[in-house]
């Protein structure tokens, strides 16, 4: 499978997600041309879906990883997304701009998070409350695979566990300006017949990465070395440049917020705590400091940092997104796909 469609380099990070987040009623006076192209596009893409990421059983892992390779270089769903995304749950009754969700690179949104659901083709559409055109697509969680399949623990908290083992739709809201995918949700929106899924019960130690008895740091999901092709020369290169920006990014207190379980309750959160979550964010982790957007403070106010390990800081950052632009150029000529 090659990542000639999937591999996208970023463009100015953040464009979508500024203007998605307020485009309010636009789709109330679309034009109709407009939607007519985002239901064709929703339709190929609950096609595409259905065809290579068809339901399954929740453990089956072969299937899993069929589809995670297909949605990486998938050319129609690639076309459907912008180069970020926002996902996360439903959160009614709150207002839609204080729903605490998550951004991502829709690389690493497809390969970490997409391709952890089963979809069986049907779809509805409509206009919804937000001014978006909602599209739901019928799908199963796969919640029965190994726990290093998936990003992290998402069983840290019960009830976003259950809200992912519960979810009978996919839920994503167009942007009808971009005729794009802007957000994403795990939702109820379609039944589905037969059987309600098994619940699964798994431990958390408080980690959102760690060792296995074998030796091996999971979530192996999260790693280069599962994500790029095997063949990917840039891979001993980003080991080297995500460890020492990690480490740096632990002193200066990033990790006390860029995690799963959102401490400081940030209504857009980025997420920095394994080395593919970091990928997918190394233009944005670049461009936050040297705009000095971040650290803050306990009242969300940035906080200045002291000249000598800001400098530090960027020289780290810089190199880690160099190597990550440099890992999707190869991926773009070279790649076979995860596992491959």
């Amino acid at each position: 499978m090659s990542f000639r469609f999937g591999w996208r380099l970023p463009v100015v990070a953040g464009t979508l997600i500024a203007t998605a987040l307020f485009a309010g009623t636009s789709a109330l006076a679309a034009d109709p041309a407009a939607i007519a192209r985002i239901e064709a596009r929703a339709s190929a893409v609950a096609q595409r879906l259905a065809s290579v990421c068809p339901l399954a059983a929740p453990n089956d892992k072969a299937a899993f990883d069929r589809c995670r390779n297909a949605l990486f270089g998938d050319p129609v769903v690639t076309a459907a997304m912008d180069d970020r995304i926002v996902w996360g749950g439903i959160q009614y009754p709150k207002a839609f701009k204080d729903w605490e969700l998550t951004v991502f690179s829709t690389d690493m949104f497809r390969g970490l998070y997409l391709s952890l659901f089963g979809f069986t083709g049907r779809h509805t559409g409509k206009i919804n409350q937000e001014g978006f055109y909602q599209v739901d697509f019928q799908a199963r969680f796969r919640n029965g695979l190994a726990a290093g399949e998936y990003a992290y623990p998402f069983w840290h908290a019960d009830p976003k566990w259950r809200g992912y083992e519960l979810t009978t739709s996919f839920t994503v809201y167009f942007d009808v300006d971009t005729e794009k995918m802007a957000f994403a949700f795990r939702a109820r929106e379609l039944e589905l017949a037969g059987p309600a899924q098994a619940p699964v019960t798994l431990p958390w130690d408080g980690k959102w990465m760690w060792v296995d008895i074998n030796g091996q740091t999971q979530p192996v999901i999260t790693l280069f070395e599962d994500m790029l092709s095997t063949g990917n020369p840039l891979i001993p290169a980003l080991n080297v440049s995500y460890r020492e920006l990690a480490e740096q990014m632990r002193q200066s207190t990033c990790m006390n917020c860029h995690v799963p379980n959102n401490p400081k309750h940030m209504n857009r959160l980025s997420l920095l705590q394994t080395p593919n979550h970091a990928f997918g964010e190394a233009d944005r982790i670049v461009e936050t400091m040297v705009k000095q957007r971040m650290p803050r403070d306990d009242a969300n106010l940035p906080v200045a940092m002291e000249p000598a390990a800001m400098e530090r800081f960027l020289v780290l950052a810089r190199k880690f997104e160099g190597d990550v632009r440099a890992a999707r150029e190869w991926e773009a000529r070279n790649g076979k796909g995860p596992r491959n």
